[in-house]
């Protein structure tokens, strides 16, 4: 495996040991190797691709979806590696409609893009089905485990469609519980019915009660014996969870179909079974704690106080991203020192004013280049909210070691993950436009060293990429001479009272002793 493509939290032969695994004590240290060259030299992004159907082609064998660019985008014709038959062809024209028939006239309830907003897709191949929702007002935190030979995230970020590196083994799920509208798994290959059904225990706790679960794979259309015999025990399996079989869509093309359930609201149904298996879990199990958390084959109850998270679904998109959630008491401080309320709100009215009068247009960034965002420090996802209406899509990263505000942001209809920035982020090298971080590294210090955390930042971001940091003006001063050492462009440093701010560029540059092995 290339050097300059190394991704942490794998082993040598491509088998993700978890979502979020350590590459060391605090990632891997030491210069970056830098992109890699293409037949004309470095390049650098000339702008976001037209549409998440377009598929990067190398103009060479054997070349990395994801190089340094974006810049030579056309149609293609052929397949792309992945396991999901949504949109695994790419083909000219019109974007494709997912071969999974889960249209809004399959269930009106769900309502893409206002009632379903936030959605989970498992094992999603190079992340069609997720660049299908992103033009219907839908986010899709898409998944796979590294491979070696397919690289379906890398594919997938490249395209521009939100995804990471992640299996489903024996941690949870780095999301908090109840705070995906839809799940979706088309041919994801997870065997749900196994091991108690452990996997799929995994999935109700982060699908929101009342949520829905799609499943297309050959259990639910052939009538094979093995097939059969898995229909069985997923038929039984779900019904012991108390999921309702809605309705089998099929493809009238292709004869494809899929199974589509509903979570119950209630805890009658949990009440009322013969056998209590699953069993429910403990009360003091915390569903929201997921950081390096051993899987729990058990079920939380819904629910039931109308002031609780979970007890009702959230306001239709987009009133959800404005209005501070139902759940948050006013008699709670906030992550700022206010009341929860206010303080989401103000936040909210902070990030507007700084987006619009700052990053906008007086930082000299093309926002047109920008599709893939991250926000190191997220809080309540405020920056992410203040772009809603750019093209682009944000990760909101909450720190392990921060006030748990990553339920608030999937609440008003935004997306995130838990991280420790002390390890690896994990994502393929070189997958992010634009990366966002306020006030992090003077809390993080303490921790871990920023030299380390700095690389990682060199490692996802793409040459041409921008880093926007707020922070102390020592700190910025400190990360400054880091960025320089990398050969960065920093386009702007200024200090305004207590707080710094950096906008800087990361280059093609790589060490020489790199460039003369390659």
């Amino acid at each position: 495996m290339s050097h300059r493509d190394y991704t942490p939290g794998g082993t040598p032969t491509g088998v993700l040991l978890a979502a979020g695994a350590p590459s060391g004590p605090c990632g891997l240290v030491g210069a970056p190797p830098g992109p890699p060259l293409g037949p004309s030299g470095p390049s650098t992004p000339v702008g976001a691709p037209p549409g998440p159907r377009d598929r990067w082609d190398p103009h060479r064998p054997g070349g990395s979806p994801t190089g340094a660019t974006r810049a030579r985008w056309k149609p293609h014709r052929g397949r792309t590696p992945g396991g999901s038959p949504t949109g695994v062809a790419l083909p000219v024209g019109p974007p494709p409609v997912p071969t999974c028939p889960v249209s809004p006239q399959s269930v009106r309830n769900i309502a893409w893009g206002k009632h379903t907003r936030v959605v989970l897709d498992v094992g999603c191949g190079v992340a069609s089905f997720g660049g299908y929702l992103f033009e219907k007002d839908v986010i899709t935190m898409s998944f796979a485990p590294k491979d070696e030979h397919e690289a379906q995230v890398q594919l997938a970020l490249e395209r521009g469609i939100p995804a990471i590196s992640a299996v489903m083994g024996s941690q949870r799920l780095p999301f908090p519980s109840k705070v995906f509208d839809l799940v979706h798994c088309a041919r994801c290959r997870v065997p749900w019915h196994a091991e108690g059904g452990s996997l799929l225990l995994e999935l109700n706790r982060v699908l929101r009660p009342g949520g829905y679960f799609v499943w297309s794979a050959t259990p639910v259309y052939q009538k094979l014996k093995e097939d059969a015999e898995i229909w069985k025990e997923m038929t039984s399996l779900t019904k012991s969870m108390c999921w309702d079989l809605i309705a089998i869509r099929k493809d009238r093309l292709n004869s494809v179909a899929a199974a589509i359930y509903h979570k119950p609201l209630s805890n009658e149904c949990y009440d009322n079974r013969r056998q209590p298996m699953p069993p429910m879990c403990v009360e003091d199990d915390d569903p929201d704690t997921a950081w390096y958390v051993p899987l729990q084959s058990c079920m939380h109850r819904v629910p039931t106080d109308a002031s609780e998270r979970g007890s009702q679904w959230p306001q239709e998109w987009p009133r959800r991203l404005r209005i501070p959630p139902y759940w948050l008491n006013s008699s709670e401080v906030g992550v700022y020192g206010k009341s929860a309320p206010d303080d989401f709100a103000a936040d909210y009215e902070h990030w507007k004013r700084v987006v619009s009068k700052s990053y906008l247009h007086g930082l000299g960034i093309d926002w047109s280049k920008v599709r893939n965002v991250m926000d190191m420090r997220a809080v309540y996802g405020g920056f992410a909210a203040a772009l809603k209406d750019l093209k682009v899509w944000v990760m909101n990263v909450v720190n392990v070691d921060s006030p748990d505000t990553l339920p608030i942001i999937y609440e008003r209809g935004l997306f995130g993950i838990y991280h420790d920035w002390c390890e690896s982020f994990s994502t393929y090298p070189r997958t992010y436009d634009l990366i966002h971080a306020d006030q992090l590294f003077s809390n993080l210090k303490k921790r871990c060293s920023i030299l380390p955390v700095m690389v990682e930042v060199d490692r996802i971001l793409r040459p041409g990429g921008k880093l926007l940091l707020r922070d102390e003006p020592k700190i910025v001063s400190e990360i400054e001479s880091i960025l320089k050492s990398l050969h960065w462009e920093v386009r702007l440093t200024f200090n305004k009272g207590h707080e710094g701010v950096l906008c800087a560029e990361k280059t093609d540059w790589r060490p020489e002793t790199f460039l003369g092995s390659s």
